[in-house]
């Protein structure tokens, strides 16, 4: 607690200062009683930056939220950025949530709320201003503050790379010194992703982090939609959803490895596709529909493009990169959106029309569709309009096994992924690239990923590159069969023993 709050509990004070002023000290009282250590400040001037990692149902929103007002109103005329990932979280959650900015300050401290502008004026002068990071990150670029807080801030980086991007700009902003001498400061608060941006922020010097989970909070979350959340316990999603941890891509239990997938160079051109190959994950109609989003799970599409790698690597290149393969699948593109039958119908006719690759470019050869569910009726529809759909029934054959089945052809470099043309992100892939190594990456089972739609286009598309002979893997080692190996010593003595007789019956001076 600082010094101005011991101020605040003065009793003498209290008598002498008007209403506005009690009721601000009796709403921080009793945040401070009901408040965990975690939610609280970390102490000392050595930190410019504390981020909350945590589970659901934590208490993030109202850690930043009782946090800010507070500065706002004990710092007469300061600005404040309150960051959140969609102008609907910025309205519904941040400014006038359960947990937000309207119900957590006493309403006599506020002068002003414009809703148009998410703007709340407090009588002293403070300004606490609302930024959508994903539909208006350009709003950041200019505006200064002296605090900045951003929630939920894994859920910002749509698409990949908004995240970071928008950070940078909106970090700049964060440059007014406060006049009692404080440290302009940043307080984040997010449920956990495997994010490359949050590892980065984590090691870097000034920043605090704080870890929590949801059993922090259970005595004020409602036991049914707790026990929803405790489900996942066990499982690789319930880590990241319950514990606040980073799933860790390079795991033991997850299938693949981010460093298998080979980087395409920026700067160099797409090769000449000799086969392309179209994969789609569409959503179920009815066994996944999601009553409170009223949405089914996205339908998704990677577009694989196959490759003749010496003709496109030397010798050297392909030693280093530790490509074996002759042919190689460069992934082309990849998406993952939730559409109706008539949009995801539109959507794929006009990716057909697509020509991927070396002028003059090549259109899909296959479009490859599970023969599951909604899957049946896209592909007829599909077939209706001259698109070369192909139906693939993984049989009873699990996620998980097909993962498996695919994975050498991974880790021997049989795909590509196109590098980053951006020199701030130089040696990473491309923006588009990053949410399906996310979700790839990480699974490591059912249930080990909100959505395993990214992984099923990849294990069904290399299945049947693999099973037409197109990509193949070689193993390191040939094994040997040792009683293999003694029917064909066997064998081969005996052919050549019958070419010796066969020799010496034709040869009339033999003895």
């Amino acid at each position: 607690m600082s010094v101005d709050e011991h101020q605040f509990l003065n009793e003498d004070v209290l008598r002498r200062v008007g209403p506005e002023h009690r009721a601000a000290w009796a709403a921080r009282q009793k945040w401070l009683s009901e408040a965990r250590e975690k939610q609280l400040l970390p102490e000392g001037d050595d930190w410019d930056t504390c981020l909350w990692v945590a589970g659901r149902f934590f208490g993030k929103t109202r850690t930043i939220v009782e946090a800010a007002w507070w500065e706002a109103y004990r710092v007469p005329g300061i600005r404040i950025h309150s960051l959140a990932p969609t102008l609907g979280d910025v309205h519904r959650v941040v400014m006038e949530g359960e947990s937000g900015f309207i119900n957590k300050m006493p309403s006599c401290l506020i002068k002003r709320y414009d809703k148009q502008m998410k703007e709340i004026e407090l009588i002293n002068g403070s300004l606490i201003t609302g930024f959508s990071v994903v539909e208006e990150a350009n709003r950041l670029r200019g505006p200064q503050c002296h605090l900045l807080t951003f929630d939920e801030a894994a859920a910002a980086d749509r698409p990949a790379g908004n995240l970071e991007a928008a950070y940078r700009v909106a970090s700049l902003g964060v440059r007014l010194p406060y006049p009692d001498g404080t440290p302009s400061r940043k307080l984040i608060a997010t449920t956990p992703r495997p994010i490359p941006f949050f590892k980065r922020l984590i090691s870097r010097p000034g920043v605090v982090l704080i870890q929590g989970t949801s059993y922090e909070n259970k005595e004020n979350v409602a036991s049914s939609v707790m026990n929803e959340v405790l489900s996942l316990k066990g499982t690789i999603y319930g880590k990241q959803e319950i514990y606040g941890e980073f799933i860790d891509e390079d795991s033991d239990v997850s299938i693949f490895k981010r460093a298998w997938f080979r980087l395409w160079p920026a700067d160099r051109k797409l090769p000449e596709f000799s086969f392309i190959l179209e994969v789609y994950d569409t959503a179920y109609s009815e066994e996944n529909y999601d009553k409170k989003k009223q949405e089914t799970d996205p339908t998704a599409s990677v577009v694989f493009g196959i490759f003749n790698v010496a003709a496109n690597f030397t010798e050297q290149e392909r030693r280093r990169m530790g490509v074996r393969g002759r042919y190689a699948a460069l992934m082309c593109d990849y998406w993952s959106e939730h559409l109706g039958f008539p949009d995801l119908i539109d959507k794929a006719r006009k990716q057909h029309r697509i020509k991927w690759g070396a002028a003059p470019g090549r259109r899909a050869d296959i479009v490859l569709i599970e023969e599951k569910a909604s899957g049946i009726s896209v592909r007829q529809q599909l077939a209706v309009y001259g698109v070369p759909t192909w139906p693939y029934n993984p049989g009873r054959q699990s996620k998980t096994m097909r993962a498996h089945a695919v994975s050498p052809l991974v880790k021997q470099g049989c795909v590509f992924v196109p590098e980053s043309l951006r020199p701030e992100r130089k040696g990473m892939v491309r923006d588009w690239v990053e949410p399906f190594l996310e979700q790839v990456c990480a699974f490591a089972g059912p249930g080990s990923v909100e959505h395993d739609d990214a992984m099923d286009c990849l294990s069904s598309g290399l299945l049947y590159l693999r099973d037409r002979d197109i990509l193949s893997a070689t193993p390191d080692k040939k094994y040997v069969d040792l009683e293999e190996k003694i029917e064909a010593d066997r064998a081969e003595a005996e052919r050549l023993h019958g070419e010796e007789r066969a020799t010496e019956e034709g040869n009339p001076y033999a003895a």
